[in-house]
């Protein structure tokens, strides 16, 4: 049987991801991968962790990559030295350390070209899936792909999703609120997977890296073991 995974707002964890894919996931070739965004930053091994993410796309014939506005920030930065310095006071710097770089050398073209490859949203008959959310305030919220990276504040309705069931990153949520959105996500159609993982230890309720497996809604939690 496939399985469907979503995983959000890696941040450079390393170890947590390899440890949540392979000592829990234990995926087959059969399964399909949704990465939510924001797989760079912050974190210690942004580096490794798209070199990581090259071989899960290459191993798995079923993987959807969607940009964070961590990515965004990223390839911002390539265009200009206000958008560069902007990036790296956002936890941009942890990415040039993980390559032993300074902070206006350019990284490698392999790990530019795979954030530059990634996907604002992705949606099948029952989900939608986006890194932070959707404009409910927009005329045609699939176009509006800026609030797609950036979005804090919006109101889920039927009417915004089509009825499918929205799955999203971007704003650390508690581990008890993520698991009742995963319980009553049928009626309010909502699942927010981003429980701060790379906040652990600084926030109450937060520092694991999950995965929710779709097919029967099981959610993996992955304890922060990078720091």
């Amino acid at each position: 049987m496939k399985r469907t995974f979503v995983i959000a707002d890696i941040h450079g964890c390393i170890k947590s991801l390899k440890a949540l894919i392979e000592n829990q996931l234990q995926p087959t070739s059969e399964d399909q991968f949704i990465f939510l965004g924001d797989y760079i930053d912050r974190g210690p091994d942004s580096r490794a962790v798209i070199n990581y993410l090259i071989d899960i796309k290459n191993s798995y014939r079923n993987c959807v990559f969607l940009r964070g506005n961590h990515e965004q920030m990223f390839i911002d930065a390539q265009n200009s030295m206000q958008a560069h310095n902007r990036w790296i006071l956002s936890g941009g710097e942890q990415v040039m350390i993980s390559h032993g770089l300074k902070n206006h050398d350019h990284v490698p073209f392999h790990f530019q070209e795979f954030i530059i490859n990634t996907s604002y949203y992705f949606q099948d008959e029952r989900y939608i899936f986006v890194h932070a959310g959707l404009n409910h305030l927009a005329e045609l919220p699939l176009k509006d792909y800026n609030a797609m990276m950036w979005i804090r504040e919006f109101h889920v309705t039927k009417q915004l999703t089509g009825g499918r069931i929205l799955i999203h990153g971007h704003t650390p949520t508690t581990l008890d609120i993520i698991k009742l959105q995963v319980a009553t996500a049928d009626t309010q159609l909502e699942i927010c997977l981003d429980n701060g993982c790379v906040f652990k230890g600084q926030r109450e309720g937060m520092g694991n890296l999950l995965a929710l497996e779709l097919k029967t809604n099981t959610l993996f939690i992955q304890n922060n073991i990078d720091f």
